[in-house]
């Protein structure tokens, strides 16, 4: 039943009016024959030429899903079905992701357990063989969530999911490789062939988001004995290499002791060096009271850096050993951020980035932090987070040198030299420290590289996301790995206090066509290496924000545009859903969410036909400057950073980009877009000669599209319209078109809060309502047919005057020629 539901929202100063919703789900496990169609194909083995993907000398571009944890392991009674409407949606490779997952109910036996469960990887057999009878490929993660048993349970918080500690312990080196050998060495009963050699398993990710040289000293130091002694270990080792005695290395880590200890305080001699700042929409400010600084947020901003206040203007220098003591307060119990960076461009930071939880009662805390490098005009900011408005007090502030015994001759000839945080300080510590870890990952990641092949699987295989690790990243993917893959989130849900609490998060609910590089995809390019296949194996504009929708309509705009190799969406749906499920359950999953999953056959279309673009920009990069430049400056170029190491700055939006590894530069650059975007009245309009999108702001708009015509009520909210042919004929000559109309889509119920960040656990219930722009469609000579859940014929659409009128409608509608 249809409701007239009325909403008035004030948003960048345009009042919406959303007038009728439509109820909508897509009835996933009864896809059986949609209007649009999809081949099947059968599958070959996948192998990298050319920088690209390839099967039997034909390039294969990969348009995804994640299916995380529970969902890859489907009664075999839905298998099939499973798998045809994956096919049927465009899909045609699937991220298993999760699959190790200790929770248990999952592919391990149990937690504490190496062992494969039989009935869930049976049930994991039959699912994969569903999906190859359907032309699907399927792309192995092996440690994603394994937490080993090894690690007392203490220390399982220090890095999650077992992360990092992975590198640090052969045992557990040993354990990935068994796990490997388990796996991939299995021989699945229904295709039989084992995993290996199986051709419907086209890659394989060893480590998901784990990189040792993401690792902090701060963090590291936590860990358990057992490990501290174990980077002793290697740290000796490492020294006693690098420096062939004493005197080596205390003339590489001299330094002159500084006469300033007291660098800056919260007095009335030292606030020159206080200010704070507001930037976009955020507004803050302060004010002294006494010695005490009193700051204000009185409305956030949409990052961290938009309301901030800081001590800056200060020399720091690497090596040394610095504290931070300060008394606060906050009587809304605020987490403020403090970190260090540098006070000029380009930002970058020294080393220290910390939470602390403040209350309403006066309490000292204090930061101890090594500057990764020496910098002349250094800062301390604070900040809070995005969603966060109240009062942080601070007084006796003192930023100052602290003395550390370094190492004597007597004790470089201990067995054990003591780690950076127990007394070991020079001028070169941080920059051995990090080549340490930097070494110590490589080793690591040669080393499970070869057992994979040791099993006699040749598939391509990449280590881990190319950002991990920063410059150090770049160095490790392009050394072992045969492709490139990185992650992003538009607006990733953040959490003030508790990770993932059910209630206390917030999204920062904006459009992508109002950033600067159209989102995050944008910044995502930089990382590419030229001469190997680059993916996106997550990506995601969580709900539930009102532009979800967005994600797969950027996510195939950016993939053609930059020529990537594979994308895939996350996910099809996440822990706590299932695949009947018709309404939005959570930030990630699909299923339920009606306007992403509506886009997806056009988006599976439009990213696998690609674009034309001469425009190209290559940057030469030479891996050994690079692994230097990590040792001296530390991991601080992280996903956007990477530009300022290039001297990019705006370059994807009109040229396909990469790094080539000690290669030619070339830029073939015109000031030229693929799609026309207008981000004050944020909208954009992309065409080729087989498909049309427009979207964000288009009210009161009319395009044309050969003999179609396109007109937007200017009462229309905020929506997609998306269109594709589906013979293969350019629109001249088209005798059936898909077009895909949405807008934003709520679950009946959902509570909002104020600021339209959050609806805490008050998600709703059935049935998802869609609203979509009011459209006109004039098409002389065709005629039009809504098609329902099933993607099926349900209602012819009478034209008046050659007119269509789509208000009100599902968002799946059908053109064909009359005949």
């Amino acid at each position: 039943m249809k409701k007239k539901w009325l909403f008035f929202w004030f948003f960048w100063g345009i009042t919406w009016i959303y007038g009728q919703g439509v109820p909508w789900f897509v009835d996933f496990l009864h896809l059986e024959k949609p209007e649009w169609g999809m081949p099947r194909k059968k599958l070959s083995p996948v192998v990298v030429s050319n920088g690209h993907f390839f099967c039997d000398g034909e390039r294969v571009r990969f348009w995804g899903l994640n299916i995380t944890g529970p969902g890859n392991f489907p009664d075999k009674k839905d298998a099939p079905a499973i798998a045809r409407s994956l096919r049927l949606l465009g899909v045609n490779i699937v991220r298993l992701h999760f699959l190790d997952h200790s929770w248990g109910g999952l592919l391990l036996a149990s937690p504490e357990s190496e062992e494969l469960d039989r009935e869930r990887l049976d049930k994991l057999d039959f699912f994969i063989a569903a999906l190859k009878n359907e032309g699907i490929y399927v792309n192995i993660n092996l440690h994603v969530g394994r937490v080993f048993p090894e690690i007392p349970f203490a220390y399982r918080d220090v890095f999650a999911l077992g992360k990092v500690v992975s590198y640090l312990d052969d045992a557990l080196v040993a354990s990935q490789k068994r796990y490997a050998s388990r796996l991939l060495g299995h021989t699945n009963p229904y295709t039989g062939l084992p995993y290996t050699v199986d051709p419907v398993v086209a890659v394989i990710e060893v480590n998901n988001e784990n990189a040792l040289t993401t690792a902090s000293p701060e963090e590291l130091k936590r860990l358990m004995p057992y490990y501290e002694r174990i980077l002793q270990r290697l740290w000796t080792k490492f020294l006693r290499r690098r420096y062939t005695n004493y005197a080596a290395w205390e003339a590489a880590n001299r330094f002159e002791k500084h006469d300033v200890l007291f660098i800056a305080q919260t007095n009335q001699r030292e606030r020159v060096y206080w200010r704070w700042e507001n930037h976009g929409e955020a507004l803050s400010g302060a004010r002294w009271r006494g010695d005490e600084l009193v700051w204000t947020v009185k409305k956030p901003g949409k990052e961290l850096w938009h309301n901030q206040f800081m001590v800056a203007g200060f020399p720091v220098f690497g090596g040394l050993s610095y504290e931070i003591r300060f008394e606060a307060r906050s009587k809304e119990s605020l987490i403020l951020t403090v970190y260090a960076m540098e006070n000029h461009e380009p930002w970058m930071g020294l080393g220290l980035f910390t939470n602390i939880s403040l209350t309403p009662v006066w309490k000292e805390y204090t930061i101890h932090f090594i500057p990764e490098r020496d910098d002349g005009q250094a800062r301390i900011n604070f900040s809070l987070s995005r969603a966060d408005v109240g009062n942080v007090e601070m007084r006796g502030f003192v930023l100052r040198e602290v003395s550390h015994a370094s190492l004597s001759e007597k004790d470089w000839e201990k067995e054990v030299l003591p780690l950076p945080w127990q007394g070991c300080v020079g001028k070169r510590v941080s920059a051995d420290f990090r080549g340490m870890l930097h070494e110590r990952e490589m080793e690591v990641v040669e080393a499970l590289r070869r057992h994979i092949r040791s099993l006699g699987c040749t598939k391509p295989i990449t280590h881990t996301q190319v950002n991990y690790g920063g410059l150090a990243g770049l160095v490790r993917e392009g050394t072992f790995s045969d492709f490139v893959d990185m992650h992003a989130y538009w607006q990733h849900p953040e959490f003030p206090g508790e990770l993932w609490s059910s209630t206390d998060w917030h999204i920062g609910n904006t459009s992508q066509l109002t950033e600067g590089n159209l989102g995050p995809l944008g910044y995502v390019a930089y990382w590419r290496i030229a001469g190997k296949p680059f993916t996106v194996s997550e990506y995601n504009v969580p709900d539930p924000s009102w532009y979800a929708s967005e994600a797969p309509v950027w996510l195939a705009l950016w993939g053609a545009f930059q020529d990537w190799d594979g994308v895939y969406l996350y996910t099809l749906f996440d822990f706590g859903g299932d695949y009947n499920q018709k309404h939005m359950r959570g930030f990630f999953h699909f299923l339920g969410s009606g306007a992403k999953m509506s886009l997806l056959p056009w988006a599976a279309k439009v990213f696998s036909r690609g674009m034309v673009c001469t425009n190209e920009a290559v940057k030469s990069v030479d891996f050994s400057l690079l692994r230097k430049m990590y040792e001296e400056q530390g991991p601080s170029y992280d996903i956007a950073d990477i530009r300022y190491f290039c001297s990019w700055k705006d370059e994807s939006l009109y040229a396909r980009v990469a790094l080539h590894p000690q290669g030619k530069e070339k830029t073939s650059l015109s000031r030229q877009m693929p799609w026309i975007w207008e981000r004050q009245r944020p909208s954009l309009l992309w065409r080729d000669e087989h498909a049309f999108l427009v979207t964000g702001e288009i009210q009161g708009m009319v395009f044309t599209n050969a003999s179609m015509i396109v007109e937007i009520a200017k009462a229309s909210p905020w929506g997609t319209i998306a269109m594709t042919t589906l013979d293969e004929k350019p629109w001249q000559k088209t005798d059936k078109v898909f077009l895909v109309l949405v807008g934003r889509g709520e679950n009946t119920g959902m509570k909002w809060t104020t600021t339209k960040t959050s609806v805490g656990d008050q998600w709703g219930r059935e049935p998802y309502v869609l609203f979509q722009p009011k459209v006109r469609v004039y098409l002389p000579d065709f005629r039009a047919y809504l098609l329902n859940e099933r993607g099926e014929k349900s209602k012819e659409i009478k034209a008046v005057g050659g007119w269509f009128d789509l208000s009100g409608v599902t968002p799946w509608i059908m053109f064909e020629k009359n005949r």
